[in-house]
């Protein structure tokens, strides 16, 4: 069955145009999404180091859809983001991959909501299995549902379709690194300060390298940088702050398909604290985390570079000294990521017989239900039979 296909994100990006605004990917875009499975709104997606950037607003808990294309041998990966400072407390994503039936397809996701600690971004993701014979949705149009819970408020969503590597390269033979703890850290020495400029989105990062940097942050801001970080390795950084604030420094990384990591150590502090913070990239970058059960792993599966993003919650501005290494030998060449031998991969895997499961909270009318039109077609074909029989006796 093939979805109904609605023109709001062709009007989005024509009214971008008219405005003389970039919709290239990378580029942020404001789009509604549909009302319904069947009315889907077509969603485009970007690669593994240029995601497609869209601007979406979540009405309560009331659900949007998207209709996403996920090509034999690729993964989806959607990144979320709630900026603090347009969005309530209770603010949180909740998502899922269907299909147009109302089944739950393959998928792992991590809802955009934060602890009880966390001050600053709320972010998540959800990324499908591979699209071969053994996901639930392969042979069938797949949607992703989005919903809010909170009132009224804009979520950033980042979209990738990123091929199953087909070659590990250097990595070939390396098994993933052990994940690192806090206790594993150690103080990130400060050096000649470089001039670096951050950005105000992950899409306009400003590139800062190791070594230290002098910065300010804005009261009430997010601040973006953009790390190069090498296969096997992984980023760690130190604080200082010079002039103090009333709130705090929250701090996030991020990998290129603007998917969340998991940090070890202070990466969330007092704005006025006097001794210097350390915090660090807790898996180091291999292919295969992204096939790992383990959260707190499979998105430290990109090398090129990471994200660091800081948030000042104070009421004026902070000053802060950050030093950043790379730790870890880094390894060349990297794995391959080629969409054709993917997809020829993935046809060679082996079918699942799998029985569909409703997704939670999809009720679906019986009109909708492939079972009921095919019984109500061997009801009708028998009609038809007994009055042919009738007629000719």
């Amino acid at each position: 069955m093939s979805l109904e296909r609605t023109p709001v994100a062709s009007a989005a990006i024509a009214g971008l145009l008219a405005l003389g605004l970039p919709v290239a990917a990378g580029a942020q875009q404001a789009i509604e999404g549909g009302d319904s499975l069947r009315g889907a709104v077509e969603l485009d997606a970007g690669s593994m180091h240029d995601p497609e950037v869209y601007t979406v607003r979540l009405h309560n808990e009331d659900p949007i859809f998207f209709d996403v294309d996920i090509p034999e041998g690729q993964r989806v990966h959607v990144g979320f983001l709630i900026d603090p400072a347009g969005a309530p407390e209770e603010a949180n994503v909740i998502s899922d991959l269907l299909d147009t039936q109302g089944n739950i397809s393959s998928y792992v996701e991590l809802d955009a909501v934060n602890d009880d600690t966390s001050q600053g971004l709320r972010t998540g993701y959800l990324r499908s299995e591979i699209m071969d014979p053994a996901n639930r949705s392969w042979g069938r149009d797949t949607v992703l549902r989005v919903r809010g819970t909170g009132s009224d408020y804009p979520v950033q969503m980042s979209v990738s379709l990123i091929p199953d590597p087909v070659d590990g390269g250097g990595l070939a033979e390396v098994d993933r690194p052990p994940l690192r703890y806090a206790e594993d850290l150690r103080p990130v020495g400060e050096t000649e300060p470089v001039v670096a400029a951050p950005g105000a989105s992950l899409s306009s990062a400003g590139d800062v390298g190791e070594g230290t940097t002098v910065q300010t942050a804005d009261p009430g801001s997010t601040r973006y940088f953009r790390v190069p970080v090498g296969w096997l390795q992984a980023l760690d950084a130190s604080v200082r702050i010079t002039t103090p604030g009333d709130g705090v420094l929250s701090w996030k990384m991020f990998n290129s398909a603007h998917e969340p990591m998991t940090l070890v150590g202070d990466w969330e502090f007092s704005a006025d604290r006097t001794d210097p913070a350390t915090f660090g990239q807790r898996a180091p970058l291999h292919h295969k985390n992204a096939a790992a059960k383990n959260k707190t792993r499979n998105t430290g599966f990109l090398g090129d570079h990471v994200f660091l993003a800081v948030t000042n919650t104070s009421s004026g501005e902070v000053g802060y000294v950050l030093s950043l290494t790379r730790r870890g030998e880094a390894v060349e060449p990297g794995p391959v990521f080629d969409a054709q031998a993917a997809a020829e991969q993935a046809r060679s895997v082996e079918a699942v017989d799998y029985r569909q499961n409703r997704a939670p909270g999809y009720e679906q009318g019986w009109w909708a239900n492939p079972l009921w039109w095919a019984v109500g077609a061997i009801l009708v074909a028998v009609i038809v039979s007994s009055g042919v029989i009738i007629r000719r006796s």
